[in-house]
């Protein structure tokens, strides 16, 4: 742990480009890091485990996750509330399953295996493409401005 976190001084950009976070766009720039990143999670450094966070805007990580995005009838990256659901006060409607990295998985593969038919894409939680990275969902981290729309 160190004072300022977020300084320049203690954080490692790896890619920058220049180009719309489109789910192609982030392929190509973000494909070849896979297997570094797979080696990173869960890494020991001296005594300590090494964990990687994912941040950023909700449609980025949608993308990052293989969600179809907030028109989605699962829009949320965290559980798997409808988007009519999301409205109700959660004290009201209760809390909604989670969605893991496991369930998104799988529901890609129930996706896939059904057709691949975007018009379809609720019934398996709008998990419509492969996750980029394995980073748990644990560790996400959406900005405010966008996790403010969905409380």
């Amino acid at each position: 742990n160190v004072a300022a976190p977020n300084s320049v001084h203690n954080t490692c950009v790896f890619c920058c480009f220049e180009a719309g976070d489109t789910v192609t766009n982030l392929h190509i720039a973000l494909d070849r890091y896979k297997d570094q990143v797979a080696h990173l999670l869960g890494m020991k450094w001296r005594q300590y485990t090494i964990k990687l966070f994912m941040c950023g805007d909700y449609e980025f990580l949608s993308r990052m996750y293989g969600l179809s995005g907030a028109s989605g009838c699962y829009p949320c990256l965290y559980c798997l509330a409808h988007h009519q659901n999301l409205v109700t006060p959660l004290s009201v409607r209760g809390q909604a399953p989670p969605r893991t990295f496991e369930t998104i998985h799988a529901d890609h593969q129930h996706y896939v295996t059904s057709g691949v038919d975007k018009k379809h894409a609720q019934h398996f939680y709008n998990c419509i493409t492969e996750p980029i990275f394995n980073i748990p969902i644990s560790q996400v981290s959406i900005n405010e401005f966008a996790k403010n729309s969905f409380v």
